[in-house]
């Protein structure tokens, strides 16, 4: 009867180490999915972030593109405005000395 029972517990002992080994597997499997996941993830963030990097490298090109054909086009508004008030400052002053002749 004792041997009955070594054998029994023998039996039980060896279900469990299986059944240790077979959740270590699981264990390890799922770990190593989880990981290849994770790479895979990470890879696409790095492909994201280079898509986003040369986004703003763009908008930057061109926001200062806007920004220089906006400062042309302001300077050559103030010279066309400069060139405007001296021609009305010529006008009036050759008004001025056609009225003082007279």
């Amino acid at each position: 009867e004792r041997d009955l029972r070594m054998v029994k517990l023998q039996t039980q002992l060896d279900n469990q180490e299986s059944k240790i080994v077979d959740n270590r597997l699981f264990v390890e499997n799922e770990h190593n999915r989880a990981m290849a996941r994770f790479d895979q993830w990470f890879d696409q963030i790095g492909e994201e972030q280079k898509r986003v990097n040369t986004l703003v490298k763009d908008l930057d090109c061109f926001m200062l593109e806007k920004h220089t054909e906006l400062k042309g086009f302001s300077e050559n508004i103030q010279q066309q405005m400069d060139k405007s008030i001296g021609e009305i400052f010529s006008r009036c002053t050759l008004d001025e000395v056609k009225l003082e002749s007279q």
